[in-house]
């Protein structure tokens, strides 16, 4: 991702600086970590958690499920795809997908890739900038409804609530709002038409659901633009610390930052955050690195 640092009064973003969901939220979350991480670019050799073989069998297993949902999708046959899994959680996993998302999410008459988008990428501009974000699935009904789907497949099932506080509620409706014309036979896509889901690997049955509507994209639509405008704007010595020190524990600059050296439990990702929705304690396997235009 293109970036600048200047030498003089303010730290300035090129215009082709793309946003997403998680360059916000890092932000919203830690003004410093956002710029380390997004302006400076820098690669802070600190272990984010420090069971560091848990992460990233974790990590390992949610990339090869992501992969598994977009071949279904696509067509592959349900049994050569179920062949190739050989680990009991992804088994469990997608015995739960097979059996339960197309009727929990709606999707039973849905055909690839007239109505189903698996993987797909969106932008658009935003200010002098523009926004992205990569859809896990995006489904249009029959009706006209469109429906964004994120697969989860952390343990724990968080709140409604905590959801509806993340930036990732706000930004992929609000994209598919501004930018869905190009997969929606050029026609735009009315906010009132778009709800988001969040299916759950581990909790098949307990779908989180969140309608959109003209209102909350126009809300959408000015908190972003004032968010973009306030970090493009900001003095480069005026990218705070969270007062938040409980994310340090999982912040890969938490040593540089002076707030600790040892790694957060990685079974604290699970139980914590709930408690305090503006704090990202679950492991985000779904993001996607911001994309480069």
């Amino acid at each position: 991702m293109s970036s600048a640092y200047l030498s003089h009064q303010h730290e300035f973003l090129f215009d082709s600086f793309v946003f997403s969901q998680s360059s916000l939220q890092d932000y919203r979350d830690c003004p410093r970590r956002f710029q380390l991480r997004y302006l400076k670019q820098l690669a802070w050799p600190a272990l984010q958690t420090q069971e560091m073989a848990k992460m990233e069998q974790q990590l390992d297993h949610g990339n090869r499920f992501h992969q598994l949902a977009q071949q279904y999708w696509m067509g592959i046959e349900i049994q050569q795809l179920g062949e190739s899994i050989h680990d009991e959680d992804l088994h469990r996993w997608w015995e739960n997908f097979i059996f339960n998302a197309r009727n929990a999410l709606g999707l039973e008459d849905l055909v690839y890739p007239t109505d189903l988008f698996p993987e797909i990428s969106l932008s658009t501009p935003i200010e002098k900038y523009r926004l992205v974000a990569k859809y896990d699935l995006l489904a249009r009904r029959g009706d006209g409804k469109w429906l964004i789907i994120d697969w989860k497949t952390a343990r724990k099932r968080l709140s409604n609530q905590w959801y509806a506080e993340r930036l990732q509620t706000s930004v992929y409706p609000y994209l598919l709002a501004q930018a869905g014309a190009e997969i929606n036979d050029g026609e735009a896509i009315p906010p009132n038409k778009i709800a988001m889901a969040y299916w759950y690997c581990d909790h098949p049955q307990n779908t989180a659901w969140f309608p959109y509507s003209q209102m909350k994209f126009e809300a959408d639509q000015e908190f972003l633009k004032m968010m973009i405008n306030r970090i493009a704007s900001t003095d480069r010595g005026d990218f705070h610390k969270t007062e938040e020190k409980k994310r340090c524990a999982f912040c890969v600059y938490r040593s540089l930052c002076e707030r600790g050296v040892v790694a957060g439990d990685w079974d604290d990702f699970d139980t914590l955050g709930e408690d305090e929705p503006q704090i990202d304690f679950e492991v985000d396997f779904d993001q996607i690195q911001e994309i480069e235009f």
